[in-house]
């Protein structure tokens, strides 16, 4: 089988072992990619096949960002900015950058005090600022802005900076537009002057104009002819003075202004203009795979057994009263399934399938299998073919059901994937819904057939005889897609099978995204992520980066945005926010640094649970059978310890119930001492020189101290009396 086609922009960048390369151009199935460093062109290239990319690939050793090398490419990424830029020219994508720059920092200024909304304000900010915001935008772009407009009188400026009533239009703007780039984006269908038309020539023109649709087919010349006839009749009938005209290139813009639909009505007629627009048959004509594909979801004709217990909780509340009805364990359902079929080949490139209703949840499973590589789901199906069918399409159509909004929509603009919302008539999604009807010739080989209606079902026992197994169905439907439906022979390829339409195809195939760029589109944002030494934290796991420390230096008190694949907790993309993004210009993923933990790439959510949950009962396993071991050695080393204390004669270092009550009566007793009133000391202070011996007057109260009795010694008259220690002299026992 010939290898797939991969096609490479002029702006992605391609990195291949570290080094970074730009294709030049394509010869055949080889790409010509130059080297680039720091930047730089160098003169060195290398010469890289279709086959070579798909084994990269596979083995996540190359990867492709696209549109790397634009200049504008910061603005078409900006996250938080849904501002739609998209059929811009390059240097009309430049000059919004400049526009946004410039906003930007007189917001700045104004808000750290500097400069108010004066006129005189802003020409000070633009004399101070023109020349660094004129260095940002070479630096970032690689190009400087362009001269002035000539006025006359007036000397041209350098570059196009702007002038004080500008800048206060641009920011009255960007205001306005609750600070989105969309502000600046150019109105040119808002050019001109549309009202200057005289009202009397404005109706005969458009009489005229929408006569173009008609089954004559008249030409542009015609009209005009008619226009000027009616217009010569109305100046007739004027009184004197000025008359009225149109020309003839008035005529023709109004022409082609009028939709394809409504001209084509008048020249082909209904028949033909269904059959030109509606996107089966030939109308469309032939189209490239993977250029469209359709995808729609479809409840399943045929009852399947549903049996994981945490799953039944979540399905509908008629099957499961209609499993009590029937009193049985088993709950039927009605899966749906979320395909999506290459309209050019007619091969499934997506599938999922859930025993819920339809939902986003589904809906972007199925897409993103479409960007994918099937081998490994194909083998474990138990294929004897390949599904080879992977690629990034250009455009997808859909209906405008819930299951395909919201999330689903962010999905599809994030692969920078065209997505296209036809209308609720499926016939123009006509190839889908006819693959839908293939599906029935598996439903049939299986007992438990819902049908289509109640009338073809008639008083079939359906769910009584529902006899598939739900986490059996997908299994069996991708061999059924890979084995049967691939290799049978299909009416709308003249007979030939999808899988040699695909193999046969010459069109060139988008590179599918690399799965950082599918964790970016289908990844789940966690606003609310802290930043530490050891990485940051998600289910009890640690992230982590080789720059991570700088960023816990700046971030620390921040909150980081992280996106992170339940199906795969390898890997975490980290939002850098602006103001850091210029700390980590080579590290980062667009706007995001790429964490990793090690060990847990290809483990989902639930698979770590899982683990989580079997290593507590293995640990707890492994306690209960310790025990005897563990228990019976404490118990041996206390009996020896406790006789050995006895050996020493130590006494116990337990507190026992007679220590513990000695101990409060303590406290209790020094508790009342202190609360206990003292008598203050009257008197003269004593003169410490007269020593221990003589108190003077000191004693306190109001009655004479007794007299104290000598032994001994008489005492000589006039010497002072010999007492006691004086109680306003206290030593370290006093108080006791």
């Amino acid at each position: 089988m010939q290898a797939t086609r991969y096609r490479l922009g002029s702006h992605d960048r391609i990195k291949i072992a570290g080094a970074a390369y730009r294709p030049v151009q394509k010869i055949g199935r080889e790409h010509l990619l130059q080297l680039v460093t720091e930047g730089v062109l160098q003169q060195h290239f290398r010469l890289v096949s279709d086959e070579e990319i798909g084994d990269l690939l596979r083995n996540r050793r190359v990867r492709i960002e696209e549109n790397h090398y634009s200049l504008a490419r910061q603005f078409l990424l900006a996250k938080g900015d849904d501002s739609n830029l998209h059929g811009l020219e390059e240097d009309e994508i430049r000059s919004i950058a400049w526009k946004a720059e410039w906003c930007r920092r007189f917001e700045e200024a104004q808000a750290g005090g500097r400069f108010s909304r004066s006129m005189r304000d802003f020409e000070s900010f633009i004399e101070q600022a023109k020349d660094s915001i004129h260095r940002w935008y070479i630096e970032e772009f690689r190009a400087a802005r362009p001269l002035g407009r000539d006025l006359s009188g007036e000397e041209r400026k350098t570059f196009d900076y702007p002038s004080a009533s500008t800048l206060r239009y641009w920011l009255n703007r960007y205001a306005a537009a609750d600070r989105r780039r969309a502000a600046f984006r150019p109105r040119y269908e808002n050019c001109g002057n549309k009202d200057q038309l005289d009202p009397r020539v404005a109706i005969i023109v458009e009489k005229n104009v929408n006569r173009y649709a008609s089954r004559a087919r008249p030409r542009i010349a015609d009209i005009y002819e008619a226009v000027e006839a009616d217009i010569d009749e109305l100046n007739h009938s004027l009184p004197e003075g000025p008359k009225v005209y149109v020309s003839e290139r008035a005529i023709r813009r109004r022409i082609r202004r009028l939709p394809p639909l409504f001209v084509d009505l008048g020249h082909l007629g209904p028949d033909r203009t269904k059959k030109k627009y509606s996107p089966v048959g030939s109308g469309l004509g032939e189209l490239a795979r993977m250029e469209r594909v359709e995808m729609d979801d479809w409840e399943m004709d045929l009852q399947a057994v549903l049996r994981h217990k945490h799953a039944r909780y979540f399905v509908t509340e008629q099957a499961r009263s209609a499993a009590n009805k029937l009193r049985r364990l088993k709950i039927t359902v009605r899966c749906t399934i979320t395909a999506a079929i290459d309209v050019g080949t007619k091969c499934i490139v997506g599938l999922a399938v859930s025993p819920f209703a339809p939902s986003t949840a589904g809906s972007k499973s199925a897409l993103r299998s479409i960007i994918v590589d099937k081998s490994e789901l194909a083998k474990a199906a138990g294929a004897a073919s390949d599904w080879p069918m992977t690629a990034r399409p250009r455009a997808i159509v859909t209906d405008g059901g819930p299951a395909f909004r919201g999330e689903f929509s962010e999905s599809v603009s994030k692969l920078n994937i065209e997505h296209s919302l036809p209308g609720g008539n499926p016939r123009n999604r006509g190839t889908i819904e006819s693959f839908f009807r293939t599906f029935k010739r598996f439903c049939r080989q299986f007992t438990g057939q819902a049908f289509s209606n109640v009338v073809e079902k008639g008083d079939y026992p359906s769910e009584q005889m529902a006899s598939l197994v739900v986490e059996d169905l997908e299994r069996l439907l991708t061999r059924f897609i890979v084995d049967s439906y691939h290799h049978r022979p299909h009416r709308g390829l003249g007979g030939d099978r999808p899988y040699n339409a695909w193999a046969h195809s010459t069109a060139d195939l988008d590179v599918p995204p690399d799965h950082i760029q599918r964790l970016i589109a289908f990844g789940v944002e966690l606003h609310d992520r802290a930043i530490s030494a050891t990485g940051i934290r998600y289910f009890h796991v640690d992230y982590k980066h080789s720059r991570m420390a700088a960023l816990f230096g700046l971030a620390a008190k921040e909150r980081l945005t992280a996106i992170v694949d339940p199906h795969d907790m390898g890997t975490m993309l980290v939002l850098v926010k602006d103001e850091f993004r210029d700390h980590f210009t080579d590290d980062r993923h667009g706007n995001y640094l790429i964490f990793t933990a090690e060990g847990y790439e290809g483990t989902s959510v639930a698979e770590h649970f899982r683990s989580n949950r079997v290593l507590r009962e293995f640990e707890r396993e492994q306690a209960a059978l310790g025990a005897p071991f563990r228990l019976g050695a404490l118990r041996a080393i206390r009996q020896e310890a406790e006789a050995a204390r006895i050996r020493a004669g130590i006494p116990s270092d337990e507190v026992d119930a007679k220590a513990f009550r000695n101990f409060v009566r303590y406290l209790e007793r020094k508790g009342a001492i202190a609360v206990e009133p003292r008598r203050q000391p009257s008197g003269e202070p004593m003169n410490m020189d007269d020593g221990l011996t003589s108190v003077g007057t000191l004693i306190a109260g109001s009655e004479p101290p007794p007299k104290v009795k000598t032994t001994g010694t008489q005492q000589s008259p006039g010497s002072p009396s010999i007492l006691p220690r004086s109680i306003n002299l206290y030593d370290d026992e006093s108080d006791e």
